[in-house]
């Protein structure tokens, strides 16, 4: 693998980061409503659970789909997703689907976030001074204490805190999560990796990463 990365948009890996229209926290608010939904359920009673943020095309849905993946379902099981049109709003809706299998996932999402908060505050990162002091602690925690998974079976962060394996993924989640509570600016990124001779392919070298802002500069 060579030096260089791209995203999984084919742009080099900088500054340059998939925005989304009108931003996304409102979005975030609303598929964290949407999982709270889903997680009070013992069993489905509807089609669907609606993620309450619309979307101008099915392009920044599937965006969006592999940013809740990638940062915020924790566990080991995927959401399965669908699209929907809510007439007569121009918007394209991201909904959940009302399974069995989702309203599980959705309660284990809760409770890995749970155990990610608690870890942060068990380890005092919040009590360390200065922003790169803690981008220091939290990179060397992880380094030190959760190993590489090189079977690739354990991939996500509730399996790195309960059994000390995962791989990119994993360490991507909890280091966006505990600077997140810790009050970094960090951010998740998706891509690939060049070859030796410079080339790259979007379905080779798959990797996940963080950059954070520091000093006014993103590392």
């Amino acid at each position: 693998v060579g030096d260089t990365w791209y995203t999984k948009f084919g742009i080099a890996a900088s500054d340059n980061l998939y925005e989304f229209t009108d931003g996304v926290e409102q979005k975030d608010k609303a598929y964290w409503e949407a999982i709270h939904t889903l997680a009070s359920l013992d069993s489905p009673n509807e089609e669907f659970t609606v993620i309450k943020a619309g979307f101008p095309n099915y392009y920044e849905i599937l965006a969006y789909i592999n940013r809740v993946e990638s940062i915020y379902n924790v566990t080991e099981s995927n959401l399965h997703f669908a699209f929907k049109n809510i007439a007569p709003d121009p918007y394209v809706f991201l909904t959940i689907q009302n399974s069995q299998e989702n309203i599980d996932t959705a309660k284990q999402i809760l409770e890995g976030m749970s155990l990610i908060d608690q870890t942060y505050n068990d380890l005092g990162f919040a009590n360390i001074e200065g922003e790169e002091a803690k981008i220091k602690a939290i990179h060397d925690w992880l380094a030190n204490n959760i190993r590489y998974d090189f079977t690739y079976e354990k991939k996500k962060a509730i399996i790195g805190l309960t059994e000390g394996k995962m791989v990119c993924t994993g360490y991507t989640q909890l280091f966006y999560l505990f600077g997140k509570n810790a009050g970094i600016d960090v951010e998740v990124i998706g891509g690939v990796g060049t070859n030796d001779d410079g080339s790259f392919s979007m379905t080779d070298n798959e990797h996940i990463w963080n950059r954070v802002k520091l000093n006014g500069e993103y590392k």
